[in-house]
């Protein structure tokens, strides 16, 4: 990709990010001495290294440790394009720009995680600052840490600092009401306890308006200039 860049003189005006997913798979890679790993909410599930070049813009070599998340991309395009973001939905990411720099983000929704596919004991989680809440399925147990100090997670301070964790519960919960009301939830409604997966009903049959395909399920295809569109 960065060769075709270079070959097509567009590398001085494009930005790439290159972000891993999640952690590793447990059966197949290490995360310590992170806690956790791909599927759990901890460090370990979550944190990841990225990548991000864009000439002239961002000095080669430059480090930062402000936590981004995946949906800062979309936010972050449509400010370098002087696109405004939509109005008619919640936007969680924002403009990463500044982190570039090292500079910290401004965030209206705090970065927050949560997967149909997570243990019931580390279910969902959210961070702000250098905090960071951890709660269990049915919203009864939370954990709470500093984590810019504890990125291991080693000290859960929810009975130590009672006030810290209503301040940072209350967040949690304000957002996770918003994520029911606006989220996909056929995600949830399918779930098992523990974060064990419901099987699905069977997909309808799609449709293929490009004839490229042989087999479409669940969806109409169809082809701009851009590529195909499900």
């Amino acid at each position: 990709l960065l060769d075709a860049l270079d070959a097509s003189a567009q590398r001085a005006n494009t930005l790439v990010v290159f972000p891993s997913d999640n952690g590793g798979h447990p059966n197949y890679a290490g995360n310590a001495p992170l806690r956790g790993s791909k599927w759990k909410l901890y460090e370990g599930g979550i944190r990841v290294p990225a990548i991000v070049r864009w000439p002239g813009k961002i000095e080669p070599g430059t480090e930062s440790d402000v936590p981004i998340i995946g949906s800062d991309i979309f936010s972050t395009i449509l400010s370098i394009l002087d696109i405004p973001l939509p109005n008619d939905r919640t936007i969680d990411g924002v403009d990463m720009q500044p982190a570039f720099a090292g500079n910290q983000l401004e965030r209206p929704v705090p970065l927050f995680w949560r997967t149909h596919i997570a243990p019931a004991a580390s279910h969902a989680a959210m961070r702000i600052g250098d905090w960071k809440i951890v709660a269990d399925q049915g919203l009864n147990n939370f954990q709470l840490y500093e984590i810019q100090k504890d990125w291991k997670e080693e000290n859960d301070l929810a009975s130590t600092n009672p006030e810290k964790l209503a301040e940072m519960k209350a967040k949690f919960l304000a957002v996770w009401q918003g994520v029911e009301e606006e989220g996909p939830s056929e995600w949830w409604k399918n779930q098992g306890t523990g974060g064990k997966k419901k099987r699905g009903g069977k997909l309808e049959v799609g449709k293929d308006e490009t004839g490229d395909w042989a087999v479409v399920n669940g969806a109409t295809v169809t082809k701009s200039d851009f590529g195909y569109l499900l």
